[in-house]
């Protein structure tokens, strides 16, 4: 059966970093000179199943190598981006095709597919940078005050269409700026962050403990879903997120011992004791929101 596989044909699969600004550079998953195709087997099993002949898999029919134009204008009111201009500074704000367009997709694979043809099916009116939590609570109290749809993006790994802006509005990204580790509690055995360091940086952090912050011990977040790599902390409690130790660790909900939420009606912030005997707990009714309930910009969690 093997020297079957390996007599298969198989197609010269694309190689090549997708190009600055282009919608490939969008939807393409993971480091852009990485690349992972099917195996044989796989391929095989594909062709035999789905009746496949070369000529379906010799040319690739859309790659997305278009850059990203957009010729609908953005509806949101100048005096609005004048508003954020001023609150975040002009390099703070995302007004180009490619970033309305980047940041109102997450990797359904009904987005790539519209994507990988050159679609554009929603695009944010603005994106906004936040430098600091308090940034965070102008663009909140603004949009709120303002009426105008607001999203959270972290990492962009979501895979439930909770980046698509369908009637514009504003999308505020947490991993530009928000990304700093806080404290380490070896006493408490925990880590305080900002929601938008990715999970790589978190996991550097703890592992290189002792030289990076002078701990006593190295440690570990043990948290490591598929979407690690390109997924921010503040993301995997937005989406109780799992991971393939979770079992031996906790998933994210677990593993959460405080948070800081900015809200329309002010600042929710619970407070990261290891372990308490008080009631009703709000920290399980704010994880999972998928940013319903407010912009999570800060959070402790159990480290080991």
């Amino acid at each position: 059966m093997f020297g079957l596989f390996q007599r298969r044909w198989a197609p010269a699969w694309f190689r090549t970093p997708p190009p600055a600004g282009s919608f490939r550079s969008i939807f393409k998953w993971g480091a852009p000179d990485g690349f992972k195709e099917p195996n044989r087997r796989l391929l095989a099993l594909l062709q035999e199943e789905l009746g496949l002949i070369r000529a379906d898999l010799s040319t690739p029919r859309y790659l997305g190598l278009d850059a990203v134009r957009l010729e609908s204008p953005p509806s949101l009111d100048e005096a609005h981006v004048r508003y954020f201009a001023e609150a975040l500074g002009p390099e703070n704000l995302g007004q180009s095709g490619y970033e309305r367009v980047k940041y109102a997709h997450g990797q359904t694979l009904e987005e790539i597919f519209v994507l990988r043809r050159s679609g554009v099916e929603a695009a944010a009116d603005l994106v906004v940078h936040p430098r600091t939590r308090d940034d965070v609570v102008r663009i909140v109290g603004y949009c709120h005050d303002q009426r105008i749809p607001l999203y959270v993006y972290g990492g962009g790994s979501s895979v439930n269409l909770g980046f698509r802006p369908k009637p514009g509005g504003v999308t505020l990204v947490t991993q530009t700026h928000l990304n700093r580790f806080i404290e380490l509690n070896e006493e408490n055995q925990t880590a305080t962050v900002q929601a938008g360091i990715m999970g790589p940086a978190y996991e550097a952090f703890l592992n290189e403990a002792p030289s990076r912050l002078n701990s006593v011990r190295s440690y570990t977040g043990g948290h490591f879903p598929q979407s690690f790599e390109y997924s921010t902390v503040g993301g995997w409690i937005a989406a109780l997120g799992s991971g393939q130790e979770s079992s031996y660790y906790g998933d994210a909900a677990d593993l959460v011992a405080a948070q800081e939420y900015v809200t329309p009606a002010g600042v929710v912030r619970t407070l990261g004791y290891p372990a308490a005997a008080t009631g009703p707990r709000i920290d399980p009714l704010l994880m999972g929101g998928e940013g319903s309930y407010g912009v999570l910009v800060s959070a402790t969690l159990k480290v080991f």
